[in-house]
């Protein structure tokens, strides 16, 4: 099973099996041999550039602005019923069929309805297609790659920013005082807690990586990879346990996240390691998609699980400080 999961994973190696794939008929074996004789007299330019740790960074910057970006204007959009009916009115330009998405906010028995198909199921519907589209590119059909994990930054941004706005309409629901002000503070809360504890994992494994890198064992490695992918399916799996009410359920969601949260450490330092190896062994630079997602896959799986033990802790809070003014009624 490692094997398998090192076999997909392990970008360093299926660059190096596309590179050298053997020629499949006399016209290309005879194509190989002109140009290894051109190489051979320095008669071949070079036309394909190495990866560089300039280049990889800078996209992943880019990568990582634009996915913030969009987070946040989604959430200023979704963050109030006017912005709602805008982008409903907008999202049935695309078909006449769709009007009564827009109809519906005008009916309170179908307010809540369609309100969780914008903010919720619409969101996570274009993240998973998004991530078919990337794990193709990934796995399967390189040319894919960059469009996929563009792809994959926008709706993960459209994603958490509809979630996010999600979570200020509960907390305003549930508190009672200025109701601005509140989602105010679940927008710094939510967003600058995860963001700077993210931050902090990736500057100490990024130390641990640079300073001890020759003693981490393969073997452990190979193993984080598959842990990675188990990780993935379950955090998606229990990622609406934030509204549960059960507390076991809870600390389970709580405990899963934390473990990915390792995982996703893990990997950026999988991901630091093969940047490393394609720099040394320049790899060409058309292929540097293949590490760039993986690095972006990792910061996101951290942000993304600290961001739902923040939302668990806070989700917990405010329905405790929602059932204490029930219970002074009572009294």
């Amino acid at each position: 099973m490692i094997n398998i999961f090192d076999r997909l994973l392990n970008p360093s190696k299926r660059v190096k099996r596309l590179l050298k794939q053997p020629p499949k008929d006399d016209i290309d074996r005879l194509l190989t041999k002109k140009m290894k004789a051109l190489q051979k007299n320095n008669l071949l330019e070079k036309t394909d550039q190495a990866v560089t740790y300039k280049s990889v960074m800078f996209k992943l910057s880019l990568l990582l602005v634009i996915t913030i970006t969009i987070g946040f204007l989604t959430y200023r959009q979704f963050s109030s019923i006017e912005g709602l009916k805008s982008f409903a009115h907008n999202f049935t330009l695309i078909c006449d069929k769709l009007d009564f998405i827009e109809n519906a906010f005008n009916n309170d028995a179908q307010k809540k309805d369609v309100y969780a198909f914008l903010v919720l199921f619409l969101p996570m519907g274009i993240f998973f297609l998004s991530a078919i589209l990337w794990a193709i590119g990934f796995f399967s059909f390189r040319p894919l790659l960059k469009i996929g994990t563009i792809f994959l930054s926008l709706a993960i941004g459209f994603f958490f920013g509809s979630f996010l706005s999600l979570l200020a309409f509960r907390g305003k629901a549930f508190q009672h005082v200025n109701k601005m002000q509140t989602g105010i503070n679940i927008v710094v809360l939510l967003f600058t807690v995860p963001l700077v504890g993210t931050i902090l994992v990736l500057v100490f494994m990024s130390l641990l990586y640079f300073l001890h890198k020759k003693t981490i064992p393969s073997r452990f490695l190979k193993t984080v990879q598959t842990l990675f992918i188990v990780s993935l399916i379950v955090f998606f799996i229990s990622l609406l346990c934030v509204f549960s009410t059960k507390w076991y359920i809870n600390i389970i969601a709580f405990l899963l996240a934390l473990f990915s949260v390792f995982i996703g450490a893990w990997m950026w330092v999988i991901a630091l390691d093969v940047v490393d190896k394609f720099v040394k062994e320049q790899i060409p630079q058309k292929y540097e998609w293949i590490v760039i997602s993986l690095l972006l896959i990792a910061i996101l799986q951290i942000f993304t699980s600290i961001f739902k033990m923040v939302s668990i802790l806070y989700r917990l809070s405010t329905e405790k400080d929602n059932s204490s003014p029930k219970k002074a009624n009572k009294n």
